[in-house]
């Protein structure tokens, strides 16, 4: 036999293939591998296969002798073996062939992934994509990132179990739980592969040259407490150019070539407000819910999701943020409690999350002990900032986080060093905030866990008082342009991020006894309390604040008496109305604040309103006009000129009601006052129904409800929606009001704060439906209506509004 240098694998193998007359995907079918592994071959990706491949490819192939030796030396010329002169069968092997020394093989083994012992739920997705990835040519390792019992291993294991045909020498798992030295990190893969070490010569080397031609993908698992040798992987990749990884870790490894993928918790069902649209098997098909439900089911015999039970299953998944872990622990409790009182229970998740399988690790018992297991990992800065963090509710930004810190906390040439170190750890997540600022949470499982570290630590009175004093800081920063400026509702999707903080910062200032702090917070953020239709959250904090100090500063306690009387009247309650808007005069007079005074005299002729005082509304509105003019409030002078015209339309004056009106309309799109314009246009189109001018009152009914929509104001946009019914009904279509009527009565209902003096509106709609349609005709109509989403409406609400305008003219 020649002993010249073999031709290349890759060549030979085509050749002989194609000699065959055969497919990659045939000969892939016939030698029971993946046609992956035959495409790498061929494309010398892979230059050397186990013995066990190469014997199914030459039977595949049905080679000669020849041909047979010709191909097994191109696969391993180095470890080759003909035979020997005068020994006629082959060393011993009985069939002439040559033979590989199998003395020089390392043989790794072929599977280790360990079998899961439950079906994985809600991933299938992310198998597929990370699968996708991983079958890339370029991709050779990627880190699965996330927080302790987001279910990376599981994940893992199931990306293995795809990908493991086309990893010719098989899928090993590698745990390295056990392990606190970095340095044995690549004994921890010697051990996995049944490698062992050789004397004199550095197990990395030992494992570089037993891999080097292998095909081999290697799943490591929970890498985040031995970053330091994570050199190992890259030392690896460098010398063995078949190798993969797929790697666990609550931290990126931060190598080259590295591909982080973040595991996050699973999806969650929708919040109770938004139920009405949804049915019990969309819930049901929700993949926190499957999770619950499925454990619940192994530790309950029977336990079944129910109407009755699938809103308590779908807060407490919600309540656990869907991370894995946590919903398995709670479901393991449902053959003690039932989902109300496992749901009542969750107020202190961690006492509730234990007793976890006996054969999980022991830092996955309980949900404490996964958190405790990343917490031991931090710091001593980290662990303090970590703590400290926990005060925020929904969430904190970058500068709100640094408020937190403490002075001696040293972080570094970055300021923000040691926020994104416990981002990088999965301890807190990142998420693009208002106007893409980054903004920051924890998982309440990993929040309660801070908290009580915080208070062991005995800093939690510091850090809280820091926390209050920046929101408050914030509420009053946003006050003038929430109530003057133009930028009054740039200033929403900011205070909708930090609602749950400034709540917690009342709710500190309620507790060490500052009520003129909790009332300033109230008080500056009235737009945005009273735009949401959170009259009684409002008048919640202001009597909690009074209570605590009844002599508060004279402009904040008389601006405080004029939103008490608005929030009261807007609830009924109109003789505390009254009082407060006297109160409110009283103030005003003392500290001679015009503007003060003048939006006194609003609360009064809103209140000669709900009398059928017209006259004196006017009276009051057109005496105001030059207090707010003085002091430049420029958005209530605009809200006066459209009281104004709404006192002359009620005494019949409809020429200046229109004049006034629009002159408010005007003004209100020079300040950017939306919220406002959007009232405003709604009650212009109320007048223009009156006049019966049909295409302006359209008009002006569909600008109402896009720009309320904008501002989020849902108690304007139903009014639009009223009104648009009740222009269905001069028109003739009884039926589509009903429908609109119904809808929107609905949504009505579900608010905790509807105004009790406009109900009428209305009621009295409603009642010229069904006079219109008859009670039979306008039931089915209301049935349909009921059923309909209220995107659905909306849009058939605005679709009328265009029908009624018609098209553009030409220009």
């Amino acid at each position: 036999m020649s002993t010249l240098r073999p031709l290349p694998l890759a060549y030979l193998l085509r050749r002989f293939r194609l000699a065959a007359g055969l497919s990659q995907e045939a000969l892939a079918e016939r030698a029971g591998l993946s046609t992956r592994a035959i495409s790498d071959l061929e494309r010398g990706l892979r230059t050397a296969p186990r013995p066990d491949t190469m014997r199914a490819l030459t039977d595949a192939l049905s080679l000669s002798d020849e041909q047979h030796d010709e191909l097994m030396q191109a696969a391993r010329p180095d470890i080759w073996r003909y035979p020997e002169a005068g020994n006629g069968n082959g060393n011993g092997n009985g069939n002439g062939h040559g033979q590989w020394d199998q003395g020089q093989i390392h043989r790794p083994r072929r599977r280790s992934l360990p079998i899961p012992p439950t079906q994985l739920i809600g991933r299938d997705d992310a198998v597929v994509r990370i699968g996708a990835l991983l079958d890339g040519q370029d991709v050779r390792l990627i880190t699965l990132v996330g927080p302790g019992g987001v279910g990376k291993t599981r994940l893992a294991i199931a990306v293995a179990e795809q990908a493991a045909t086309d990893f010719a020498d098989g899928v090993v798992f590698v745990d390295l739980a056990r392990i606190r030295e970095p340095t044995l990190v690549a004994h921890a893969i010697a051990e996995a592969l049944g490698i062992t070490s050789v004397a004199m010569r550095p197990m990395v080397e030992t494992l570089s040259l037993a891999l080097e031609q292998r095909s081999i993908l290697l799943v490591v698992d929970n890498f985040e407490h031995i970053l330091d040798g994570a050199t190992v992987v890259s030392d690896l990749m460098g010398a063995c150019p078949n190798l993969e990884f797929v790697v666990t870790s609550r931290e990126r490894l931060h190598l080259r070539g590295e591909h982080v993928v973040p595991v996050i918790p699973l999806e969650l069902p929708p919040d109770a407000s938004e139920w009405a649209d949804v049915e019990l098997e969309d819930i049901a098909r929700t993949p926190a819910v499957q999770l619950f439900v499925s454990r619940a089911q192994e530790a309950g015999f029977g336990f079944e999701l129910t109407a009755d039970n699938a809103q308590a299953v779908s807060e407490i998944c919600r309540r656990l943020d869907g991370l894995p872990l946590a919903l398995e622990l709670a479901a393991s409790r449902i053959r003690l409690l039932d989902p109300d009182a496992l749901l009542t229970r969750l107020d202190r998740k961690l006492s509730t999350l234990t007793e976890g399988a006996r054969d999980a690790p022991s830092r996955h018992q309980t949900m404490r002990d996964t958190i405790a297991w990343s917490y031991g990992l931090l710091s001593d800065d980290e662990q303090t900032l970590f703590r400290r963090l926990a005060v925020f509710s929904g969430g904190f930004s970058l500068p709100a986080a640094a408020t937190v810190a403490p002075e001696s906390y040293d972080i570094g040439d970055d300021p923000w060093a040691g926020l994104y170190s416990l981002v990088e750890k999965s301890l807190v997540n990142e998420a693009p905030g208002p106007l893409g600022r980054p903004r920051f949470s924890m998982l309440e499982v990993i929040r309660e866990f801070a908290l009580d570290r915080l208070n062991a630590a005995q800093e939690e009175d510091e850090t809280r008082r820091a926390h209050a004093q920046w929101f408050h800081d914030l509420a009053v920063e946003a006050e003038g342009d929430l109530r003057f400026g133009q930028n009054q509702f740039a200033w929403f999707p900011e205070i909708d991020h930090e609602l749950g903080n400034l709540r917690a910062a009342m709710s500190w200032y309620r507790s060490v006894g500052d009520g003129a702090r909790l009332v300033r917070i109230a008080t500056a953020l009235d737009e945005y309390w009273f735009s949401h239709s959170l009259y009684r959250e409002f008048m919640y904090w202001l009597k909690a604040g009074r209570a605590l100090d009844p002599e508060l500063d004279p402009v904040v306690d008389g601006w405080a008496r004029c939103l008490e009387s608005s929030a009261t009247r807007l609830l009924g309650d109109i003789p505390a109305s009254q009082r407060a808007i006297t109160e409110a005069f009283i103030v005003a007079e003392s500290c001679g604040d015009l503007f003060l005074r003048g939006r006194a005299l609003l609360g009064s002729a809103l209140l000669a309103q709900l009398e059928n005082d017209y006259q004196r509304k006017l009276v009051l509105c057109q005496e105001a006009v030059p207090c707010f003019q003085a002091v430049g409030a420029m958005n209530y002078l605009a809200l006066m000129l459209v009281e104004i015209g709404s006192a002359y339309q009620q005494l019949g004056d409809s020429a200046n009601a229109a004049a006034s009106i629009d002159q408010g309309i005007a003004l209100m799109r020079t300040t950017g006052d939306d919220w406002a314009l959007g009232m405003t246009t709604g009650i212009r189109g109320d007048l223009s129904l009156a006049e019966a001018d049909h295409l302006l009152a359209a008009q002006m009914y569909r600008e109402s409800i896009q720009l309320s929509r904008q501002t989020n104001d849902e108690r304007t946009v139903l009014f639009a929606v009223n009104g648009l019914a009740r222009l269905a009904l001069q028109l003739g279509e009884a039926g589509r009001a009903t429908r609109l009527l119904s809808a929107a009565m609905a949504r009505r209902n579900n608010w905790a704060d509807a105004p009790a003096t406009t109900s009428h509106l209305f009621d009295d709609a409603v009642a010229s439906a069904e006079s219109a349609l008859g009670t039979d005709a306008f039931r089915h109509e209301w049935a349909i209506g009921s059923a309909e989403s209220f995107e659905t409406t909306l849009a058939d609400a605005l679709a009328f509004a265009d029908e009624v305008i018609g098209p553009e003219p030409d220009a």
